[in-house]
């Protein structure tokens, strides 16, 4: 959003993941996407929308969006892993990117696609089978529903996850929004956000219970009537069974988060050893 989904290098309009991926999905005989890359649909396949780093990953360049700018799939592997001056080209983030409205048909992954996409003679003869409606897919229910709670919710918590990306932050979406924090080799899904606003804190950290307590101590402080609860693997941060704590809190305690965020990297990269007898 931030480049206006358009490649810093040669200034063409690229395409989202997701929206690849419903495009792929309704016309399968027509939008190829295969295992091996060399099959897959030219088109969309040169202008999927990638996130290159300026410095490369492989010299030391930090996934931080002060490193990262938008590619085109073509630039991004012509670029490799050369710096500037070795491939005499300028800095992209020397110029300010160009933002006209084009979303990289996101649109189709934010709103209600269902109601609207295209029926593939495959789609009728399944109904017919079936006679039940085909089942949306996770970006199609989940987006729509998010935002009928509040319009515009889903593109901002994707934004502040984006901000927090530094902290190897990402997410996933299966039915419930995975949030995830990746420090070094360990891998923690910190939050899980279901499409009717509830926030689940954490969702799996496996072995860092005592380095998220601070986490869920610094949500719990930040959201009202909220509080941090131990389980036997967990840390909890909550209101209560019946009452969850919401996505509108969280994006209120947006600061609170980036922070825990932070901290939870810095904890759990100087923590002892997985298996350590660790005491909170």
């Amino acid at each position: 959003m931030r480049d206006g989904w358009r490649c810093r290098y040669c200034g063409v309009r690229v395409v989202s993941r997701h929206a690849r991926k419903i495009i792929s999905d309704q016309f399968p005989e027509t939008v190829l996407w295969p295992d091996r890359d060399k099959e897959k649909y030219g088109a969309f396949y040169a202008l999927l929308a990638v996130a290159d780093h300026v410095v490369p990953h492989t010299l030391g360049g930090p996934t931080a969006q002060k490193n990262l700018v938008t590619a085109c799939q073509s630039c991004n592997y012509g670029k490799v892993d050369y710096l500037f001056e070795e491939i005499d080209l300028l800095d992209p983030r020397f110029v300010a990117p160009f933002v006209d409205g084009w979303d990289g048909l996101d649109r189709l992954s934010r709103h209600a696609f269902g109601n609207i996409r295209a029926v593939t003679a495959g789609h009728i003869n399944q109904m017919k089978r079936s006679r039940k409606p085909v089942p949306l897919s996770d970006h199609e229910a989940w987006f729509p529903n998010l935002d009928r709670i509040e319009q515009g919710l889903s593109d901002r918590i994707l934004t502040l996850l984006a901000d927090c990306g530094e902290f190897g932050v990402s997410w996933g979406l299966r039915e419930v929004l995975i949030i995830r924090q990746a420090v070094g080799p360990i891998k923690m899904q910190v939050c899980g956000i279901e499409s009717d606003g509830r926030v689940h804190i954490p969702w799996a950290i496996g072995d860092q219970k005592t380095q998220f307590c601070a986490f869920a101590d610094t949500i719990s402080a930040a959201v009202p009537d909220a509080r941090t609860r131990e389980t036997p693997r967990q840390w909890l941060a909550e209101k209560n069974d019946i009452a969850k704590i919401n996505v509108q809190e969280i994006l209120a305690a947006s600061t609170a988060l980036r922070i825990a965020f932070r901290d939870l990297a810095t904890a759990v990269k100087t923590s002892e050893p997985a298996g350590a007898d660790l005491v909170r």
